[in-house]
């Protein structure tokens, strides 16, 4: 993998390592290479162009990079951040979705692909919040109350918002996605693995 990386040292709070990698399609991802990056850091969040792919945040399939990638932060407790829409551009049908972001400390995290610029790779958004600074528990697994939360649904989404515009149907997608990560929110417990 290439990348470069930086350290942000803050007065009285804990410093931020934020590394740029790029992995060819060709190569193969490692856990050595992803332990090297993870393993003497805090607070790390590493994105870039990973080239991989898993049906967690590319729907349209899987590849050997991604399920090591998935694999390595299950076990590790890190968080995988992928924008909701295609990263990458092509002709085919299938776009996908392999500009990431992959962090350690750092919880917090939205990001959006933006359809610009002149590259088949859109720029992908990544905001983070960095002043409050709360780690998930180690050995930790998130459950999830499906019927809780297909209720919580139903009540906080209720029929088909009145849509004329484009900005109605902009409102209307970003409200769904806040009442659906409120939804999961309140219907998920943490549970400790012993």
């Amino acid at each position: 993998m290439e990348g470069t990386a930086i350290t942000i040292e803050r007065k009285e709070k804990t410093s931020i390592t934020i590394v740029s990698i790029y992995k060819p399609p060709r190569k193969t991802m490692l856990q050595t290479n992803l332990q090297n990056l993870f393993s003497s850091r805090r607070n790390c969040l590493v994105v870039g162009d990973l080239n991989a792919k898993h049906t967690t945040w590319n729907p349209p399939g899987n590849n050997t990079p991604g399920r090591v990638l998935y694999q390595y932060a299950t076990k590790h407790n890190l968080q995988i951040n992928a924008p909701e829409q295609a990263t990458r551009q092509t002709h085919r049908p299938n776009n996908s979705i392999i500009d990431i972001c992959v962090s350690k400390g750092l919880y917090s995290i939205t990001s959006k692909s933006i359809l610009a610029l002149s590259s088949d790779h859109n720029p992908v958004l990544f905001e983070i919040e960095v002043d409050n600074l709360t780690s998930q528990t180690l050995n930790s697994i998130k459950i999830t109350n499906w019927k809780t939360f297909q209720n919580h649904l139903n009540n906080l989404l209720p029929g088909n918002p009145c849509i004329k515009t484009i900005e109605d149907i902009n409102e209307a997608i970003e409200n769904f996605n806040n009442e659906y990560r409120a939804a999961i929110d309140s219907s998920s417990k943490t549970k400790i693995i012993n």
